[in-house]
């Protein structure tokens, strides 16, 4: 069986054998958005019903030029964009979010306006509702368009 290597659920991750089988995220571009909401037709639309357009179609991209791209950028990187790589591909957004929302909170609390309880609440809320939206969207596009990414093809 010959393989079609643009299709990201035929390639393993990096570092492991097998392509990812996980049936929670194959759902997960269907769950509910705060933000963002879904027209009758599915489509993606702003707060006011507007249709966003997430994507150029994956027809109409050039692969090959986007893999150049891809293959100039790893050969420029250098210590502090590797650094900055692993810092925001290590685990979930809220890993990573979430402490620096933390320290933003602590710094812009002041005499006087002191940060309540409540309101820090609902700043983490709105960033962890804005995660929550970029998620479910990106979800969507990853199942519905089953395109690798480049860096994927690289590691082949």
């Amino acid at each position: 069986m010959k393989r079609n290597y643009k299709l990201w659920s035929t390639l393993p991750y990096a570092g492991e054998k097998t392509p990812p089988e996980n049936p929670e995220e194959r759902y997960a571009g269907r769950w509910p958005l705060c933000f963002l909401k879904r027209n009758e037709k599915g489509m993606i639309t702003d707060a006011d019903g507007c249709p966003i357009q997430l994507i150029r179609h994956p027809n109409k991209i050039s692969w090959e030029k986007e893999l150049e791209y891809v293959k100039a950028a790893l050969k420029k990187k250098n210590d502090k964009e590797i650094n900055i790589a692993k810092y925001w591909g290590t685990g979930v957004a809220t890993k990573q979010w979430t402490p620096i929302m933390d320290r933003l909170i602590d710094t812009y609390s002041g005499d006087e306006q002191p940060m309540t309880a409540a309101r820090a609440g609902r700043i983490l809320a709105a960033v962890h509702s804005a995660i929550n939206d970029a998620f479910v969207v990106t979800w969507l596009l990853k199942y519905n368009l089953n395109v690798a990414r480049q860096i994927s093809l690289i590691l082949l």
